[in-house]
């Protein structure tokens, strides 16, 4: 069907309807666009919290391993332990309330393999350190110092390294999310501008098309009715169209022709008005001229 034979309420219908569906489009869009992101970001928020209590842990675990490695070189000097005992119990309370918040986040299969690898680490070295400190408080001083560098230091490596392994695996996830988080925003706000634009300019179009469809015609109709009213009837009225403005057309052409038949039928009866005037005129002078000659007779 064409846009000149719909209805006026249809034509407007579809314009507002075609400008509403695309609205609804952008609204989909946006909404869907907008919960991956949010996704996306609460995804790298826990991996972001991951990483910080996992490089806090490593921290604190160092700072006790390099205390505990001093306090175990100096054979577990007395005065020396007074001092680092209390320090290594209050980080040592420290790193198990990390592991507390940190271990319920792990729900990456890669990532609970290498929490359970620096459990294993751990209770290798923990292991190796309080032999060699039981074997320092029985007195045999020579062969736990010996054993300090052999055996507690690569442990205590071993221990470090894995959990240096879970930070640098958070690292990367992190390092590699960000970018598509940032990269899934600009590509959102890219199209939803552009949609917007499209947007505008389809009902600008639409606008322009509907205004163009009813105001030519009616132009013509206002047009046609100013000729009408000058007394012209014989401007033709061409009527195309199926909507109101088809209808209007259509009635002023009805319109014109009934003036036209009224105005011949008016010529008409002034025309035999005209005829029997004269008719009656020229009965009237025979009249007079008969009435002159019978006077006359007289």
């Amino acid at each position: 069907m064409k846009l000149k034979d719909m209805k006026l309420g249809h034509r407007l219908g579809l314009g507002f309807a075609a400008v509403l569906i695309l609205m609804i489009g952008m609204a989909v869009f946006g909404t869907l666009r907008l919960s991956e992101v949010i996704e996306l970001n609460t995804k790298l928020s826990g991996q972001s919290t991951r990483h910080m209590l996992a490089d806090q842990w490593r921290g604190e675990t160092r700072v006790n391993l390099v205390r505990t490695m001093a306090l175990a070189k100096s054979g577990h000097h007395a005065e020396l332990a007074a001092y680092l005992q209390p320090q290594i119990k209050e980080t040592s309370a420290r790193i198990t309330e990390v592991q507390k918040q940190l271990e319920p986040l792990i729900d990456d299969e890669h990532e609970k393999a290498l929490l359970t690898a620096i459990g294993e680490k751990r209770k290798a070295y923990v292991g190796i350190r309080n032999g060699i400190l039981d074997q320092m408080k029985a007195g045999d001083m020579a062969g736990a110092l010996a054993q300090v560098d052999s055996r507690m230091a690569p442990a205590s490596d071993a221990y470090a390294a894995a959990q240096t392994a879970l930070v640098e695996h958070l690292e990367n996830a992190l390092a590699t999310d960000s970018p598509v988080l940032e990269s899934k925003a600009r590509q959102g706000l890219t199209l939803l501008v552009t949609l917007a634009f499209v947007g505008v300019m389809v009902g600008i179009g639409v606008a322009v098309l509907i205004t163009r469809s009813v105001t030519t015609p009616m132009r013509r109709a206002i047009e046609v009715t100013q000729v009408i009213a000058s007394g012209d009837l014989s401007a033709p009225i061409e009527a195309d169209r199926a909507d109101e403005v088809g209808q209007l057309q259509r009635k002023l052409g009805e319109m014109q022709s009934q003036l036209r038949e009224v105005v011949t039928r008016i010529r008409q009866s002034s025309e035999s008005i005209t005829t029997a005037s004269t008719e009656i005129a020229t009965g009237n002078q025979d009249l007079s001229a008969r009435t002159e000659q019978t006077a006359s007779n007289l």
